[in-house]
């Protein structure tokens, strides 16, 4: 009779149906005659790194190894940690030394090849998990003899339709799974083991994602710890600053080094993203189980992102761009999360190859007229790369200043050179002449339209002028949805093609103000204070946050920058009279108005030294919804003083 260790065995010989060649690497190892050796094993969170480590594990116990497991994220990155996690292999006859999570110890990786593996005894066998690619040196000075890479990415079509039939899922299911999950080794097995699959339901079922959570999070109870996931899920990137701005508690730096720790968390940027999968999950959660506190989170994220972006950072658009709902918006705008590609300049010998290309698509005369104005502002273009280098598209954008003499006669940007300077409006304008995307499937084309907007030269233009050809059904729509016009007046051709000229009036505020308020929008909310305004409530917010939290302490209330007059009492006396000016002014009568009243003068002007946990239960309402209501109402009053300083 089979006993549930057998069960659970061919469970896990089930999940590796399409990974057999990997399998079959780490067989060779534990064969009688091999040598001793290191096996690398990397790739992206959530393609069955962990999985593989106890495949290892089994396969080499069931030949007389002794596994020896070390946790990357339980050690300090302390060699002295390091040494001592790998005692215990020393005194084995056959030691399999198994480490997880080995990106976390990248700064040890020579003192592990130079001074520790060579320590172990002859047998042994080393098995390291990483998201990252193993470091040039695992393949000098000898290593490239005992060390093999096994690169592990998410499963083909066919490995994961053979994944899902290994667990009797029938054809038609299979596709519909696979249509869903992608490669995902996870996806595909959670979705097979989910009763009563629905596609059409994805994320939403509540078994699923009841699945999803425990697999992939890691339930956390901690509020702070639980927040910072919340964080990730709403965001594209999660950096420190970000979480000063979400956490209401806590410490955001300690939260984020807890966060960038988890398996489902990678570097992206300059902060850390979660794995797609997590982030679909975490985010379907949060918004089944408290929409209004989805929304809140949303709108402090983009409120972070819109103050930054403000300064300068229009690359940040697209950040803002992942926050919306609009699906013809997102298709036109935000990367699909497993588009393997990069932006790079055009080129010495490549402007007639990218003419070449056009040609193909729109004959020679778009070809010709391409080649004239990129050859003579080469830097006015840019391409996409796929990772062996290959071109996927390209853009080519500038502004009436730095437009080359070409531009003058060119079909397409001759008209809107004349018509930017009849307007008037040739500093407020970016034009874009091509965006073009040769995937052949359209996956590129919200990366070249992302980087013609950026590489324009404009950090907040007003205007925007663009080309495109009556069947871009794909485009025609992203330009509708943000609002844009045809002009036939702006139109152009090359030959048999003509090339419709729009126009989008992003506002007198500019696009980042039209993206923001855009977003507020689609949350059901009012429109967002106007540019300038917003920035300057946003650099009051934790001055007017700290006054508030020291409500009672006059020599904190005096060293506060919003304080003015001479000695203690008097500048501590006038910010109180000024916070309680704006408090008034802040709020109308409104039952939501009236609660974020309530929960500031009960949790700053009267808490009297109790707790913000026992405040929010003297006013009946969850700590989380006490905080959120905290943060919104010190954000009006911030607005408020911003308003009336202006």
């Amino acid at each position: 009779m089979p006993t549930l260790g057998d069960r659970i065995a061919a469970r896990e010989d089930r999940a590796f149906v399409g990974r057999e060649r990997e399998v079959s690497a780490l067989e060779a190892m534990f064969a009688d005659d091999a040598p001793a050796s290191v096996a690398f094993v990397h790739g992206p969170g959530g393609v069955g790194k962990s999985a593989l480590l106890r495949a290892a594990a089994r396969l080499g116990n069931a030949r007389g190894w002794t596994t020896v497991a070390i946790e990357g994220r339980d050690l300090p990155i302390d060699q002295d940690a390091l040494v001592h996690a790998l005692e215990p292999a020393l005194s084995l006859e056959r030691p399999l030394v198994l480490l997880d999570t080995y990106e976390r110890l990248a700064p040890l990786d020579r003192v592990l090849r130079q001074d520790l593996l060579p320590r172990l005894p002859e047998r042994s066998v080393v098995v390291l998990a990483s998201r990252r690619r193993p470091d040039p040196g695992w393949s000098q000075e000898g290593w490239e003899h005992l060390a093999r890479a096994i690169e592990l990415d998410e499963l083909s079509a066919g490995g994961a339709l053979a994944l899902l039939a290994a667990r009797g899922i029938d054809d038609a299911t299979a596709q519909e799974i696979q249509a869903w999950a992608g490669g995902s080794p996870l996806a595909l097995t959670l979705a097979a083991e989910t009763s009563d699959w629905a596609p059409t339901a994805g994320l939403l079922q509540p078994e699923l994602l009841r699945r999803l959570m425990d697999r992939l999070i890691d339930q956390e109870h901690d509020p702070v710890r639980r927040r910072a996931l919340e964080t990730a899920a709403v965001a594209r990137v999660t950096t420190p600053a970000l979480l000063a701005a979400t956490l209401d508690e806590g410490d955001p730096a300690e939260a984020y080094a807890w966060l960038s720790s988890r398996s489902v968390a990678e570097p992206l940027g300059e902060g850390i993203a979660l794995h797609d999968l997590a982030r679909r999950a975490m985010r379907a959660d949060l918004r089944r189980r408290d929409p209004a506190g989805e929304r809140d989170l949303r709108q402090r994220v983009i409120e972070h992102l819109y103050a930054r972006a403000v300064t300068g950072d229009l690359e940040l658009s697209l950040d803002l761009g992942d926050l919306a709902d609009d699906d013809v918006l997102r298709a036109g705008w935000v990367p699909e999360a497993d588009l393997d590609a990069y932006v790079d300049g055009v080129g010495r010998d490549e402007v007639g190859a990218l003419a070449a290309g056009l040609t193909v698509l729109h004959g020679p005369e778009a070809g010709t007229a391409l080649e004239t104005v990129l050859g003579q502002a080469r830097d006015r273009g840019a391409v996409t790369r796929d990772s062996a280098g290959e071109v996927l598209g390209f853009c080519v954008s500038m502004t009436a200043a730095t437009a080359p003499p070409a531009a003058e006669h060119d079909p397409i940007l001759g008209p809107w050179l004349r018509h930017v300077r009849r307007e008037g409006v040739e500093g407020e304008s970016i034009l874009i002449r091509d965006v073009v995307d040769f995937s052949g499937d359209g996956r590129a084309k919200a990366l070249v339209n992302l980087t013609a907007f950026v590489r324009a030269g404009l950090p907040n233009p007003r205007w925007c002028y663009s080309a495109v050809l009556p069947d871009d059904e794909q485009q025609l729509g992203f330009l509708r949805a943000l609002g844009g016009v045809h002009l036939e007046q702006l139109d152009g051709r090359t030959g048999d093609a003509t090339w419709q000229g729009w126009l989008i009036d992003y506002g007198p505020e500019g696009f980042l103000d039209f993206q923001r308020a855009s977003l507020y929008e689609q949350m059901g909310l009012a429109a967002p204070s106007p540019l300038g305004l917003a920035a300057a409530a946003v650099d009051l917010t934790s001055d007017v946050r700290d006054a508030l939290r020291h409500w009672h302490r006059p020599d904190r209330l005096a060293a506060s920058p919003l304080a003015t007059g001479v000695g203690t009492t008097a500048r501590a006396a006038d910010l109180r009279e000024r916070l309680l000016a704006a408090i008034q002014a802040s709020f109308g009568a409104t039952d939501e108005d009236r609660e974020l009243r309530q929960t500031l003068e009960a949790g700053y002007v009267s808490a009297d030294g109790r707790s913000h946990e026992s405040v929010a239960e003297a006013l009946y309402v969850s700590r989380a919804q006490y905080f959120r209501r905290l943060r919104t109402a010190v954000d009006r009053v911030a607005l408020t003083l911003a308003r009336d300083s202006a």
